[in-house]
């Protein structure tokens, strides 16, 4: 018997400690970004901006970002115009400001508020940037607006670009949430809770008048019958 329970404990023991190392295996898999590869981010976020995203030199964007981000657009035509990356009137030339989301070993996603110039239409935008390091190089994968605000003229109001894709443009717009998707839901909510409530409502109700019609409920149990004599 005690072979047998020393064998079972023995079990409990590596199916616990196994589970243990399973547990923590994502945390320890979790990659820090070094200084020399931060920095190298910034230095390619610079120079996106300022070629690509403010629009001062697309040529020089084109080896910015990697072979999938550009399929099917040749160079020239990317110098031309013909470009997946939205336009913005970007305020500065460093753009070092940027929060991490996730990092990996060669992949980093990153989120960049970006500061309209001066007398501009446009407000402040936040863009989700996918950076990959190809031959030692990082390279910007995917460009996509995330949220917008508003500008002076209507502070404090932000809009979500839940929608857009890596083939974002100038003239893409926040989508409208159907209010039908927000009040169907309410009410089949609103029934759960409610029809329950209303059939105890109408049972207690019911008691209350069969009380107050044939005087005091009647007790939960008879007396005991007297003994006979």
């Amino acid at each position: 018997m005690k072979v047998g329970h020393n064998c079972g404990v023995k079990r409990g023991v590596f199916v616990v400690t196994l589970l243990a190392v399973l547990v923590a295996a994502p945390a320890q898999a979790a990659y820090r970004l070094k200084p020399a590869e931060r920095r190298a981010i910034d230095a390619t976020l610079d120079r996106f901006v300022t070629s690509a995203v403010q629009r001062r030199d697309l040529a020089a964007s084109y080896d910015l970002v990697t072979p999938a981000m550009r399929t099917g657009i040749s160079r020239r035509a990317w110098a031309h115009g013909k470009t997946n990356v939205m336009a913005y009137p970007a305020r500065g030339t460093r753009f070092h400001g940027w929060t991490l989301d996730l990092a990996q070993r060669g992949y980093v996603m990153v989120d960049l508020l970006l500061q309209p110039r001066r007398h501009a239409h446009q407000g402040p935008m936040i863009f989700t940037l996918e950076l990959k390091r190809v031959h030692g190089r990082w390279l910007v994968a995917s460009f996509v607006p995330s949220a917008s605000f508003a500008g002076a003229e209507r502070t404090g109001s932000m809009k979500a670009f839940a929608d857009y894709g890596p083939l974002a443009s100038t003239n893409a717009k926040p989508r409208h949430v159907n209010r039908l998707l927000l009040i169907v839901p309410a009410i089949v909510l609103l029934l759960i809770v409610a029809l329950p409530a209303t059939i105890v409502l109408r049972s207690w109700r019911r008691n209350r008048r069969a009380e107050r019609a044939f005087g005091k409920p009647l007790p939960r149990s008879l007396p005991p019958f007297p003994p006979r004599s």
